[in-house]
């Protein structure tokens, strides 16, 4: 439940930095706060989650922030991008969080991990 209200919120961030340009950390903190409650978690737990989930986005806003992007690629996947993807002859199956298009051909590929 941490991971992926974490996964929704950074999910919708860089939705919404992609359409703005803008960065918005109450956004970012809001999305993972709406997300996480949806869970149904007794009130200290979901207390415990908020706080974690909000120092842990703070710390991560600081690093993913001040820089511009380029061309983004947001939840791709494989499965049905162009009717699959193959690379020498294998087919490539899941999702990637985000693809960064720079120039000379380079991508950044990020997988968001929540876990120990």
């Amino acid at each position: 439940s941490y991971g992926s209200a974490m996964h929704a919120a950074l999910e919708q961030f860089f939705n919404e930095y992609k359409s703005s340009g803008l960065f918005h950390k109450e956004g970012l903190l809001n999305a993972f706060k709406i997300s996480f409650k949806k869970e149904g978690f007794d009130e200290n737990t979901e207390r415990d989650y908020l706080t974690r989930g909000n120092e842990n986005l703070g710390a991560l806003y600081a690093e993913i922030t001040g820089k511009s992007y380029g061309e983004l690629h947001l939840e791709y996947d494989f499965r049905t991008a162009g009717g699959g993807t193959f690379l020498d002859g294998t087919q490539i199956t899941g999702k990637i969080d985000r693809i960064e298009l720079l120039e000379n051909a380079k991508l950044i590929i990020t997988d968001y991990k929540t876990g120990g």
